[in-house]
């Protein structure tokens, strides 16, 4: 759990979580809007989650289980920094000293478990592994809770072709950061932080790009309008098919979709 000071202090330089959207594999935040934050432009406090909030909450709870179940005890230690690049930093979840190896405790929900099903995801991955860079740790282990009831533990091996990778590109982009160089804008949340301020008599010439990229939007758009009718269609015939019931069940008695009230009184069809 992140303190305020080390909260202060993930401004001056690039933390383990920072290096998954450095290298473009984070879900949450592209690496302009990174580049805003660290410069400044805009403010890296963001609303939290009900997942952030419980798994702030139940981070040495998962930590403590996996204490009982490895034998290992486990340590909560200050930030740690890179000893040649001091910008480059990690806040640990936790720190094993009889080992050398660093715990990054995880609260996930049932959905996100199948993201884990052939290792970490990628992002996770590239988070425990600029740790154990930072540590010079022997290697690293995951504690997982998975849909608040099931826990697992995965390990990571030292990677040194990853770990050249995550310390290239922090390089990169803190140098970015410090000639205040933008990175390009990958999505559309990041145009409308670049050009948030339009001028009304201003215009734009199209181009052959422009206008090919209009015609295949437009095409798309339609595309998806198909498939939403072939959605509703679907899941009419499984509505229809349930009526009243919340659950669909399989043979084996699994659940496959259901249809259950919100808090609103509104029934919400999901397929699991």
């Amino acid at each position: 759990m992140l303190t305020e000071e080390q909260r202060a202090r993930r401004l001056e330089g690039l933390g383990a979580s920072d290096s998954s959207i450095v290298m473009g594999y984070s879900s949450y935040k592209t690496p302009y809007q990174l580049y805003l934050e660290k410069i400044g432009t805009i403010s890296s406090d963001e609303e939290e989650t009900e997942q952030q909030y419980w798994g702030k909450m139940l981070e040495k709870v998962i930590i403590q289980r996996f204490e009982e179940d490895t034998g290992f005890k486990v340590t909560f230690p200050d930030t740690i920094y890179h000893p040649e690049y001091p910008f480059i930093f990690a806040n640990l979840d936790g720190w094993i000293e009889s080992e050398k190896a660093v715990v990054e405790a995880k609260c996930v929900n049932s959905f996100q478990k199948r993201e884990w099903e052939h290792g970490p995801p990628l992002g996770y991955l590239i988070q425990i592994a600029k740790q154990c860079i930072v540590t010079n740790a022997n290697y690293g282990y995951f504690a997982v809770l998975a849909g608040g009831m099931e826990f697992f533990m995965c390990r990571y091996e030292r990677d040194a072709g990853l770990e050249a990778l995550i310390i290239e590109s922090d390089l990169e982009f803190w140098h970015k950061v410090q000639s205040r160089t933008e990175p390009d804008p990958i999505n559309t949340s990041d145009c409308r932080l670049k050009f948030n301020s339009p001028h009304p008599d201003k215009v734009a010439q199209s181009t052959y790009r422009t206008s090919k990229a209009l015609i295949d939007l437009q095409n798309l758009k339609l595309k998806l309008k198909n498939f939403e009718i072939e959605e509703d269609a679907i899941k009419m015939a499984l509505m229809s098919h349930m009526g009243n019931a919340e659950y669909l069940v399989g043979q084996e008695g699994e659940v496959l979709a259901t249809w259950k009230a919100n808090k609103k009184g509104t029934r919400v069809f999901n397929i699991k």
